[in-house]
């Protein structure tokens, strides 16, 4: 039989390995973090390393693009922005449907109309250019959660005029205001080119539209499921010769695109495994729609391999490598 003394002598001996392992623990968990921390601030340094070159390789190409051209680029976990020209007024074409399309789940939110409202086409309010309602029969009954889907996937200029003539050019412009939208004005309907050759244009800058994007992509202005329920359509848009020109087939891609005389745009956010970057470019006054697509895609190739360069452990980092656009 173990003697008091016996039990004591063993109790501390226990007491006395579990505080070794406690403190090896400690030490050993102190190390751990201590090397995270280092880790991840050396991986700032680097992801910040590979920003700056990101911007120098925009303006290259810039610099050689033979036109005019607003450039937004944001890394959206971390706010990080490459700007070029971005206030610089452009006439919108059809990217202004991004800002139309926000309003319209604005007023939903806040009874002005209804998601499951019903608005009848008839044959007299069809308009040429994209879309495919005008393929249809008429008359033709749709909600306008149906107008707002075609607006947006097949960028569908009839769509787009009926939910205009619904909420009227005041309304939508005031409310283009109150999301911070200081360049964008809405002044003629889509397709309207008789009210254009009389001056009246719709505008917009490439930080109007960046800042819808964000506006959704952080849930600042509507609810998650209305956010969240535009991305999805956008994700779903048909025109796909632009940012998504150079990207690997998989790749998700939500944008919306805007072509007309002399103009030829692109807006949209790319997500990855490795982080979701908003690359807005509105070009005009180039020499080829063939090259302004392909000054489109390489900008936004850009933003993507800088997202895939910096999802990997620095050692893993393959050399980057492009063609920029040439002429």
């Amino acid at each position: 039989m173990c003697s008091l003394w016996d039990w004591d002598l063993k109790h501390k001996s226990l007491i006395l390995k579990i505080s070794v392992l406690i403190a090896s623990l400690i030490v050993t968990l102190s190390f751990y973090f201590l090397s995270l921390h280092l880790r991840q601030r050396s991986f700032l340094r680097y992801k910040e390393k590979q920003w700056v070159i990101l911007g120098n390789e925009v303006d290259e190409v810039l610099k050689k693009f033979k036109g005019k051209a607003g450039v937004v680029i944001v890394d959206l976990q971390n706010g990080w922005t490459i700007a070029r020209n971005q206030n610089e007024k452009c006439p919108a074409a059809s990217v202004i449907k991004l800002p139309i399309a926000v309003v319209v789940y604005k007023a939903i939110a806040e009874g002005k109309v209804f998601r499951g409202q019903v608005i009848e086409i008839r044959r007299s309010d069809v308009v040429s250019g994209s879309g495919v309602i005008r393929k249809r029969n008429f008359p033709r009954r749709y909600t306008l959660d149906d107008l707002v889907a075609l607006m947006l996937t097949v960028s569908d200029n009839t769509a787009c005029n009926k939910i205009i003539s619904l909420l009227g050019f005041d309304y939508i412009n005031t409310e283009m205001k109150k999301l911070g939208l200081q360049d964008t004005t809405l002044r003629r309907f889509m397709m309207d080119f008789k009210a254009r050759d009389r001056g009246f244009e719709n505008f917009t800058s490439a930080r109007d539209i960046a800042e819808v994007w964000k506006l959704l992509y952080y849930e600042k202005i509507l609810g998650e499921k209305e956010s969240r329920y535009l991305i999805e359509l956008l994700k779903n848009q048909k025109v796909n010769d632009r940012i998504s020109g150079l990207l690997a087939t998989r790749t998700i891609v939500a944008n919306k695109t805007g072509l007309e005389r002399n103009v030829c745009h692109d807006s949209g956010i790319i997500f990855t495994p490795y982080g979701d970057i908003l690359i807005v470019v509105l070009a005009s006054d180039f020499k080829s729609f063939k090259l302004a697509k392909e000054f489109i895609a390489t900008l936004a190739f850009l933003g993507y391999n800088y997202l895939l360069q910096s999802g990997y452990e620095p050692q893993r980092f393959i050399q980057r490598s492009y063609s920029p656009v040439s002429g």
